[in-house]
């Protein structure tokens, strides 16, 4: 992409935001920062979150009080041909539980509603998609996370062999499918959330 291109992206991207535009530090960062992206040939999905991250900073009003974290998992499982049902998990590449196997899934964006982030983290750490998920429920036990107090919002969906090809990539080392009778010992509470999947679906 040549530099005139590139800076007529950086034009509407500063274009879309309010025109208090020189009257905010912070705003003049973010988009200068997705200025120096352009330049450097990174993708448009970084400078997309960053934008959002420029929304939660601009929000006029907050409370004092503390706030929980807010992730959501996805359990996806695959169907085979002797009726069998396997589950897709990944290796963590990063602490907590870096090298342990878990469910896909992360941190929701601040424009973003919980199933499309359930979605995209799928597609980041898995290369999955196609994959229609559900809202399973919701986990919330106090320690459930060394990180902080996290509630996470699990949601499950069911692929077929045709579309089970799985990529590791962003926060995942490896993806790879287990059979829901043989799993490895799992991060967080993800096995209670698998399990209680199981018990759901009458898998």
């Amino acid at each position: 992409m040549d530099i005139a291109t590139h800076i007529l992206i950086f034009i509407r991207k500063f274009n879309t935001i309010s025109d208090d535009k020189t009257s905010n530090p912070y705003t003049i960062f973010v988009y200068c920062s997705c200025w120096l992206d352009c330049l450097h040939g990174k993708g448009a999905k970084k400078i997309e979150r960053k934008r959002r991250n420029k929304r939660a900073i601009d929000m006029a009003f907050t409370y004092d009080y503390p706030r929980m974290l807010v992730t959501v998992d996805a359990l996806v499982f695959l169907k085979e041909a002797s009726k069998n049902y396997k589950i897709l998990l990944i290796e963590r590449k990063n602490n907590p539980y870096k090298g342990h196997f878990a469910l896909p899934g992360g941190f929701v964006d601040m424009d973003e509603t919980l199933k499309d982030a359930a979605t995209r983290e799928l597609q980041e750490e898995t290369g999955l998609q196609g994959v229609e998920l559900h809202q399973l429920y919701a986990f919330d036990a106090i320690d459930r996370d060394p990180r902080g107090r996290n509630l996470c919002v699990a949601f499950y969906g069911i692929t077929s062999p045709e579309n089970s090809k799985v990529t590791a990539n962003d926060d995942a080392e490896k993806a790879q499918w287990f059979d829901i009778n043989n799993l490895p010992r799992l991060a967080f509470d993800h096995s209670e959330i698998v399990q209680h999947a199981i018990k759901k679906l009458g898998f």
